[in-house]
């Protein structure tokens, strides 16, 4: 038998309905918003006025906009997909309109009991939804997610991208569909399939070419594009398990950090950049990963930290993925470990604060994560302390220091902290831009631009270092990488808010003799040698 491996250079890309796959396109309750109100109303939008999708969508400032980045050649392609949308994804677009309707009844509700207000219910959303009134005597919608996923979670709209194209070529993911070109290869396939899972093993370890062009059944006019994907010559190397003393961290870029000794390898809110590197700055890829990955911990549930692609790349290497737990049934906050199980995972852990995962080197506890998140009450979001080793971490992300208070407390329970992880992300987009669609009247702008998805600014961090006592700082997660432009749609530079203040907290640091970093792209570095 030949030989073959799976190109280092290719992208295992998950599609919706041509839409790049994330967390609220996957959850039925969820989907069907934005199907009807983003990406259509987009679609619709780019028919009628080309031209000015052409030239808004080639103004860097406005990369995070609702513009569609396509050749006017492939309008005939957007209308064929505008017409599939509305018939493949209707029970979704149905099921979202229920949920308007539901709530605009409900807004008539006024302390009285609901119970008169179940008949009105429509039928696609009837059994799968409990009306409440919340301690203010506001009355709201509790889906209950797990039956919406028995009726509507189908395989319906999904299919893998693979391409040889970088991340950092890809449109804004929430504003242009993807279409396959002349080298790329569409397959249908469920995100739970197991092929997935082969075609990323095979970057790292032969396999069969003929047995898994068997299995996807190709037609005659896929075959030589999916052969041209592989190659007979084997990766330069592949990680298999760190085996020397101590700790090492790898920095994959934006808050994609690896965690490992001889006993354990721990790996965070994973987005890797695949192949996007150059001579002159090499980063960390899929291939520095440990063939074995034995904790994958996920923040919360925005694109940059819960990236579909990389998951479903890595899962084959993952022995437990760990999210934070969340199952109230509130609209703009679906569930992770239903997601986590639909797109095939098999041992999922969920964590509430204050809980604690222990083993022999290890223990890493769950801290609570305030703001980011357009005070929307969202539960799913997490920060970390991992204690490994003896020493200890904690990878702050995106928090908000909206009360220093919280890390006090923190403190007070716990010992004090070595090693602080922070994203100083302090502009951050208006709250719409992840979670509008699911409103069912339009957002006051002023709200909006009140209520962002901002994390601390340099103060709030020299607050959390002073409290926690830590002896280094890096900051991180700025997407500022150029595979994140495609889900971030971030467009700042050196002069922008975020960049500035975190110039002025590393300042404050080193004025301080706090060992302090601003990382970007990759970085390595240990703790514990002899």
């Amino acid at each position: 038998m030949k030989k073959h491996w799976l190109k280092g250079t290719v992208s295992i890309e998950p599609l919706l309905w041509n839409w790049y796959a994330w967390n609220q396109l996957i959850a039925p309750s969820t989907a069907g918003a934005h199907l009807r109100k983003r990406y259509l109303k987009i679609l619709q939008s780019y028919c009628v006025h080309p031209a000015l999708h052409e030239a808004a969508s080639s103004d860097p400032k406005l990369i995070g906009g609702p513009y569609v980045a396509i050749d006017r050649s492939k309008m005939s392609a957007i209308e064929t997909l505008i017409v599939r949308i509305f018939d493949e994804a209707k029970p979704l677009m149905e099921l979202s309109e229920a949920i308007d309707q539901v709530s605009g009844l409900l807004s008539h509700a006024s302390g009285f009991s609901l119970e008169n207000f179940y008949e009105n219910i429509p039928d696609v959303l009837a059994g799968c939804v409990e009306l409440t009134y919340d301690m203010h005597h506001h009355a709201d919608i509790r889906l209950i997610e797990a039956l919406l996923y028995r009726q509507y979670c189908s395989c319906q709209g999904q299919t893998i991208l693979l391409s040889q194209r970088p991340r950092s070529d890809r449109a804004f993911a929430l504003s242009t569909p993807r279409f396959s070109q002349s080298d790329d290869v569409m397959l249908s396939l469920p995100f739970s399939s197991c092929v997935i899972d082969q075609l990323a093993q095979a970057q790292r370890e032969p396999c069969c070419l003929d047995t898994i062009s068997e299995v996807l059944a190709l037609s005659a006019e896929l075959q030589q594009p999916f052969q041209n994907l592989f190659t007979h010559l084997p990766p330069a190397s592949a990680h298999t398990r760190y085996q020397n003393k101590g700790i090492r961290i790898r920095y994959f870029g934006h808050a994609c950090i690896l965690l490992e000794t001889k006993q354990t390898s721990i790996l965070i809110d994973p987005l890797i950049g695949s192949h996007d590197c150059t001579q002159a700055r090499k980063h960390f890829s899929y291939l520095d990963l440990p063939d074995r990955i034995d904790y994958v911990l996920i923040s919360h549930s925005h694109q940059d930290h819960f990236d579909l692609e990389t998951l479903l790349h890595i899962r084959w290497q993952v022995k437990n993925i760990v999210l934070p737990d969340n199952h109230q049934g509130f609209l703009a906050d679906p569930s992770l470990k239903l997601i986590a199980q639909a797109l095939g995972f098999k041992s999922i852990i969920t964590l509430r604060e204050m809980e604690t995962i222990q083993a022999t080197d290890l223990c890493i506890t769950a801290l609570p994560f305030l703001g980011e998140h357009g005070d929307l009450n969202i539960h799913s979001k997490l920060a970390y302390h991992i204690q490994l080793d003896n020493r200890s971490f904690l990878f702050a992300v995106d928090s908000n220091n909206l009360d220093v208070r919280l890390y006090k407390k923190i403190v007070h329970w716990m010992r004090s902290i070595d090693v602080l992880f922070v994203g100083m992300e302090c502009n951050g987009a208006p709250y719409s831009w992840t979670y509008g669609p699911l409103f069912q009247k339009a957002i006051q702008r002023e709200y909006d631009q009140s209520r962002r998805l901002n994390g601390s600014d340099s103060e709030k961090v020299w607050q959390m270092i002073q409290v926690l006592q830590c002896t280094e700082v890096y900051i991180y997660a700025m997407g500022q990488e150029p595979w994140l432009r495609s889900i971030m749609g971030l467009h700042c530079d050196e002069n922008s808010k975020q960049m500035i203040e975190a110039q002025v907290l590393m300042q404050r640091c080193q004025n301080a003799g706090i060992k302090t970093e601003k990382l970007f792209y990759s970085a390595q570095w240990s703790y514990g040698f002899s």
